[in-house]
């Protein structure tokens, strides 16, 4: 009702307001014509105006029985929500609670297959327990110790394993078991100590590493290095010396009918054959061995092994010493000399001893020069080679020790011998790789623009022999500048030690020379870049003569053109 109330007010006052629009337009009209199309017009608003009330006024059953919908109460409706609501609470509580006796049991089934579990594992170590002690029965039996090394191995990780409470369960069985096995170890530690021994005797190399191995899965690596040590790599120490003992045994027997001097160097060649031979069969053996060493002992137990390896060819280097002092009758000698002259005991010992380090020097200084020139090498990235670093690390050291006597004559000499080798072999080597010119180094130098080679690069081989060719140069350059720093060191060095007048000037023109083979060093260097800028030189010549006949001054049509592109910075 008050909806048809509201639609009735709205046509009313829409007609109310086109009539007083209409009453405003009455003043204005005085035509008879215009008179009777307004009155159309209201009979027809009229009209559309009595349709809409009608249209309204047939809703009004439809608007009432909603407006009774909406009036009832809703009570009832929320009664049926709530009672809908309990019973999804109480489905709810009903489900969790079914979820939590599912996952209790699911704990307890956990909790019990946990329990099978170490069941079943504490079953099979049992078991594999059992089979290891079995197992080294056997194998003891057949002989076969490698089998059995592994089972006690097995069997001593498998103990490790099993927890107290595990033991509780049959303990006098698994003692029973564990003593049984501990016989067994002992019984195989005695064989194999002396199956080892027995290797060795019969020189049977792998005899000797497989029983060195065994040592591993027994758990005792300590006593298997001292066994390495004392009955492989010692054993070969000694079998060496025995040797060396069986040729001068057998050459003293025929020293009756040999000439002195032809058994004289026959007992030097045999010590020295001897002593070379002690430390190259110990090394090899060592480097043969290294796997095995790694595989028993550990990564780091080489570097042990290698000290075991000096200590015992000290140990045996100084026997065979001793015995080359008793063959050739050193301390007798010594003395007879020493009797015949009491005065002069202390110089003649001295100069006897300097002239055998002056010696021993020389040829130290021969053939590590000779090593560090065969061993030369390039490290990527250097601008010079390993020869000019070691041998010059070989020189200073020589010269050092030279000074560290204190006699001007030996000093002299070795200087004299550094200054020989700087000016001919080193100095031989270094230019000997620059005796092909510097072909090598212009094959590889890039294009100039506009050349007709240019555009190509120059390949590996090309670039390395022109590095190759470089690395050279550089040498007697760097070299030349070593030779100078040497000199005025061991001059230092020679002032603070040599006082007199006298010594310092011999000094001097020993140390003159090595100034002189400093600057044919340098010479050489700069003949070798000589060669290298004449190679460059034709390539260069365009670009120079294009830059010489260039004109640096600007007319005034240049000067102009110049403001006009973009002024003057």
């Amino acid at each position: 009702m008050p909806a048809l109330a509201r639609a009735a007010s709205n046509a009313l006052q829409g007609q109310q307001g086109d009539t007083c629009v209409s009453s405003k337009q009455l003043a204005s009209i005085t035509n008879l014509n215009d008179c009777s199309r307004l009155l159309h017009e209201t009979i027809a608003k009229e009209r559309a105006i009595e349709a809409e009330l009608d249209k309204q006024l047939s809703k009004r059953s439809d608007l009432e029985r909603n407006i009774l919908l909406l009036n009832a109460t809703t009570s009832e409706m929320l009664e049926l929500v709530r009672a809908d609501a309990e019973q999804l609470l109480n489905s709810v509580h009903g489900t969790a609670q079914h979820a939590d006796r599912i996952g209790s049991r699911v704990r307890r089934l956990d909790l019990q297959q946990s329990n099978v579990s170490e069941t079943l594992d504490l079953i099979n170590l049992i078991l594999d327990r059992t089979h290891c002690v079995s197992g080294v029965q056997q194998a003891m039996s057949a002989g076969d110790y490698d089998t059995a090394a592994d089972h006690i191995a097995t069997f001593l990780r498998l103990e490790q394993r099993l927890s107290s409470a595990a033991q509780g369960v049959d303990a006098g069985q698994a003692e029973e078991q564990r003593q049984l096995l501990l016989s067994a170890k002992a019984q195989l530690e005695s064989v194999v100590a002396q199956r080892l021994e027995e290797a060795v005797a019969a020189r049977d190399h792998a005899a000797v590493l497989r029983f060195v191995r065994l040592h591993k899965p027994l758990r005792h690596l300590r006593k298997a290095y001292i066994d390495y040590m004392r009955l492989v790599l010692g054993a070969k120490a000694r079998e060496l010396y025995q040797s060396l003992d069986t040729v001068l045994d057998a050459k003293a027997s025929a020293a009756a009918s040999a000439a002195a001097a032809k058994g004289a160097n026959a007992a030097a060649t045999t010590f020295i054959d001897v002593l070379s031979s002690l430390f190259r069969e110990v090394a090899m053996a060592v480097e043969q061995d290294e796997a095995v060493i790694q595989e028993t002992f550990g990564a780091t137990a080489l570097l042990d092994v290698i000290v075991g390896v000096q200590a015992e060819c000290d140990s045996q280097g100084l026997r065979m010493l001793q015995r080359f002092v008793e063959a050739r009758r050193v301390a007798q000698l010594v003395n007879a000399r020493r009797a015949a002259d009491p005065g002069a005991r202390g110089a003649v010992g001295v100069r006897e001893l300097l002239g055998q380090y002056m010696s021993l020097e020389e040829l130290y200084l021969e053939d590590t020069t000779d090593m560090a020139i065969r061993i030369d090498e390039v490290v990527s990235g250097s601008l010079t080679s390993s020869v000019v670093d070691d041998a010059f690390f070989i020189l200073k050291k020589c010269g050092s020790r030279a000074l560290a006597t204190r006699s001007i004559h030996c000093v002299c000499a070795i200087l004299g011998q550094l200054n020989d080798l700087l000016a001919n072999k080193l100095k031989g080597a270094l230019l000997a790789k620059t005796a092909s010119g510097p072909a090598k180094l212009l094959a590889a130098a890039p294009a100039l623009p506009g050349a007709a080679d240019a555009g190509g690069a120059a390949s590996p081989a090309v670039a390395a022999a022109a590095n190759e060719h470089a690395v050279a140069i550089n040498n007697i350059d760097v070299a030349s500048e070593y030779i100078s720093k040497l000199r005025q060191e061991l001059e230092g060095h020679a002032e603070r030690l040599f006082t007199s007048a006298s010594e310092q000037d011999r000094l001097r023109s020993v140390l003159v020379d090595m100034t002189k083979t400093a600057g044919d060093f340098r010479a050489a260097a700069n003949k070798a870049l000589e060669a290298v800028a004449d190679g460059l030189l034709p390539r260069l010549r365009p670009i120079l003569d294009e830059v010489g006949t260039a004109s640096y001054q600007l007319s005034d049509a240049d000067y102009a053109c110049g403001g006009l592109e973009g002024g003057w910075v």
